[in-house]
């Protein structure tokens, strides 16, 4: 029986083999954005010259029988982590980066997000905040994304899922580490 590679469906559609060199990219950019990020997801930082993957393809990531649930775990969470913090940057008004997503349209993100398929309440749970967060991104006008100013909706309740995020999922990475 031939091993099936690991692979991504782009936006056409298309599977797109993923080599371990790209794998091992993913997971330096998801422990870059733990790192950076943990203690502070509201006030994310995110180099655009070094995050210019479309990560949202990683959530169709399939194959291989050496990609354990577990790990396959780590880059799903990581990934959904990555897109919520673009779009914490992309909807911050007074200093963050309107042209993160690279010209990808906003509906093709929610899209890949809602395809994902989680294995547990916390995923879900994630998915869910993620989403959420990528339709207020959706509904910001021009003249939103160019106001300094712009408040956004039910901010208490979002810094609150910014906590457990960082709690549930980037916190308890590092404490696996250390048992």
């Amino acid at each position: 029986m031939k091993e099936l590679p690991i692979f991504r469906i782009t936006s056409d559609g298309k599977q797109k083999e993923i080599n371990w060199v790209e794998l091992n990219q993913l997971k330096k950019d998801i422990l870059w954005i733990y790192d950076e990020n943990t203690n502070d997801l509201f006030n994310v930082f995110i180099p655009k010259v070094s995050f210019q993957s479309k990560y949202w393809e990683y959530l169709s990531l399939n194959g291989d029988k050496f990609l354990y649930e577990d790990v396959k775990d780590f880059y799903m969470q990581g990934v959904l982590i990555i897109i919520l913090c673009m779009t914490i940057d992309y909807t911050d008004t007074e200093s963050g980066n309107q042209n993160i997503f690279e010209g990808t349209e906003i509906d093709l993100i929610i899209k890949y997000v809602k395809d994902f398929e989680p294995r547990n309440t916390n995923q879900a749970k994630l998915k869910s905040i993620v989403i959420s967060r990528l339709e207020v991104a959706n509904l910001m006008t021009e003249s939103d994304l160019m106001n300094k100013e712009y408040e956004h909706t039910n901010l208490n309740d979002f810094v609150k899922e910014l906590e457990w995020v960082d709690s549930e999922f980037i916190k308890s990475y590092y404490k696996s580490l250390s048992i």
